[in-house]
């Protein structure tokens, strides 16, 4: 299974979903009728169940210090220290919990970096706008009514930024800067915050095997 929940928004850091994701898909295969490929067993007691993708976007620390003109707001604040407490939130209530057998993070390489759609940076209709965006996303797990109404309407109140095209600006960086290390420097990728965390929660997993 995959799970990215925090796919259009940074806030909150909602890396404990990847783990009820994680127990969705044990209990819908514990469900399944027995089956002669697994001696007439439930499959759930022998099919384990690995995150084959998960992933937080990260915009680089020193991409948007103080005087870059960023305007970093909350729901695009994916920042490192952001990014491995995503990874260590997942990564703990899917193995940790003994939910999942595996967990794989979609980001194992360098990536430029999430960076606003443009002048002026981010603002406050890029921020709403995520956070709109992000309820429609997850309303299938939420169980949220109306979120894809609330959208609709305030994209109808704001028809000049949407016509602008910076959503789809947006969104489009976000979902290209999965990575956990940092662009080379003299042919050498830095491991960002969150390879350093998953390298420990790895070793950490093996030394309980």
């Amino acid at each position: 299974m995959d799970s990215y929940p925090n796919y259009l928004t940074a806030a909150p850091v909602l890396g404990n979903r990847v783990g009820l994701a994680a127990q969705r898909a044990a209990d819908a295969v514990a469900g399944c009728k027995p089956s002669a490929l697994h001696g007439g067993a439930r499959a759930g007691a022998n099919v384990p169940v690995w995150v084959m993708e998960t992933g937080y976007a990260c915009l680089h620390d020193d991409e948007c210090a103080p005087g870059s003109g960023c305007n970093r707001v909350a729901n695009a604040d994916f920042s490192e220290s952001n990014q491995a407490t995503f990874y260590e939130k997942a990564f703990k209530s899917t193995v940790g919990a003994g939910i999942a057998q595996g967990f794989i993070a979609f980001g194992a390489w360098p990536g430029p970096g999430v960076s606003p759609p443009g002048d002026p940076g981010y603002t406050s209709l890029d921020n709403k706008a995520l956070e709109l965006s992000s309820a429609v996303y997850l309303s299938p797990a939420n169980g949220t009514a109306g979120a894809a109404e609330e959208l609709v309407l305030w994209a109808v109140e704001n028809a000049g930024y949407v016509a602008s095209g910076r959503l789809e600006a947006l969104v489009g960086n976000i979902t290209n800067a999965w990575g956990t290390f940092a662009p080379p420097v003299g042919g050498v990728a830095k491991p960002l915050p969150a390879a350093d965390k998953l390298k420990q929660l790895y070793a950490t997993a093996m030394q309980n095997v």
